[in-house]
């Protein structure tokens, strides 16, 4: 009986005007979705010095899985000589097609790594010996798989997006969302939203990149890295891998504002082009109309185009569109196209009730998701900028 009453309340929650004196800022919350389960491999890797001429694939497993829209290898308790030369690879079987790799360099810096996303099926994990002084060894943890919600949460009003997929290709959104891209955040399998603001440069949430084991390692370094995480380009139909893109490293992070900006690669889109910088807004009204690209629980995009800003509220702009946790860092744009806000925070919590919800809402009239103004993106994008 639940799944039905909630729309109820959520429309009812967006249909009564904001209290003048705005919204309690402690029933707000920021979440991001998971996206992926573990299956534990535990298969230790040990590698001896080795003499000339030896066959160079010094270790090799088969792995993988079918049942799923991707997978991922995680390594860890990684001990390599910066003086070996090797690679560690992961390549299909029986295509013999390598498609991830990493050097000996940049293994000895890690102590934990994930590959990209790679498409379903069987994998053989090798590692290549051209040189090796000292003995060095790794463990190949386990596979991370999609595991798709079946439990929808929503955190604001009702749901009345559509699948991106279904809009027409003429349809205005649809070139917008090109530069839009679901985040895959090591090693938890988080996800969030992000979206082309610059050249090579995204903006989402700094809750989400805060997930980022890499960025936590080097956060004080004078440039952090973000190499655990991966941009999804495309992603619009269930069952389909999209183009992706690592995150080469943070252009600015502001954890008070909540907002963040990653340099990236983006992918070139099917058929040749380039995807578009999206232009950020001059100052959309805060009444305005406006629409939301979003990735809720880790699904292929959605788009809805009824929404409106509901007001500002401590320097925060409200607005109604329909969120649920994976929709961190999603814009919010205009009909021209333009970024008027970044979505970060919900009014509900996950486990909320629907009594809880009718209890909130005689208390404090109707509770709106919580979006950055633009303006806070373009001040982070000035060169020179401490952050």
């Amino acid at each position: 009986m639940m799944i039905y009453l909630l729309p109820m309340i959520f429309a009812c929650l967006a249909a009564v005007s904001a209290p003048a004196w705005g919204q309690p800022a402690v029933l707000a919350v920021a979440l991001v979705h998971r996206d992926e389960a573990t299956q534990t491999i535990d298969a230790r890797i040990a590698l001896q010095p080795r003499a000339a001429g030896a066959d160079p694939v010094a270790w090799e497993r088969v792995h993988g899985n079918t049942e799923t829209r991707y997978l991922r290898f995680r390594f860890d308790q990684i001990a390599i000589p910066p003086d070996a030369d090797l690679e560690l690879q992961v390549v299909s079987d029986p295509e013999d097609v390598l498609v991830w790799r990493m050097g000996a360099a940049e293994l000895a810096r890690a102590s934990e790594l994930t590959t990209g996303l790679l498409r379903p099926g069987r994998y053989r994990i090798r590692v290549v010996v051209a040189r090796l002084p000292s003995p060095a060894s790794l463990r190949l943890a386990g596979m991370n798989l999609q595991a798709v919600s079946t439990a929808l949460v929503p955190q604001a009003a009702v749901m009345r997006g559509k699948p991106v997929a279904s809009l027409v290709p003429t349809h205005p959104a649809r070139s917008v969302a090109r530069s839009v891209a679901m985040l895959h955040i090591g090693p938890l399998g988080s996800t969030c939203t992000a979206f082309l603001i610059g050249d090579a440069l995204m903006a989402t949430n700094f809750h989400c990149l805060a997930l980022s084991a890499k960025y936590a390692q080097s956060r004080t370094d004078p440039q952090p890295g973000c190499s655990d995480i991966e941009a999804e380009f495309d992603f619009i139909a269930a069952n389909e891998l999209g183009a992706r893109a690592a995150c080469t490293g943070v252009f600015a992070a502001d954890q008070v504002r909540d907002l963040a900006i990653l340099r990236i690669a983006p992918p070139p889109m099917a058929g040749g082009g380039q995807r578009a910088t999206l232009k950020l807004s001059t100052g959309a009204a805060p009444d305005a109309a406006v629409r939301i690209l979003h990735h809720p629980m880790g699904r292929p995009m959605v788009f809805e185009d009824h929404c409106q800003l509901q007001g500002l509220d401590e320097g925060d702009l409200l607005h109604d569109c329909g969120t649920m946790p994976g929709s961190s860092g999603s814009l919010l744009f205009t009909e021209s196209g333009e970024v008027a806000a970044v979505h970060y925070k919900a009014p509900f919590e996950p486990n909320v009730t629907v009594a809880e919800m009718e209890r909130l809402y005689q208390l404090y009239g109707p509770l709106y998701n919580r979006a950055k103004p633009v303006g806070l993106l373009t001040f982070l994008l000035k060169p020179g900028d401490p952050r």
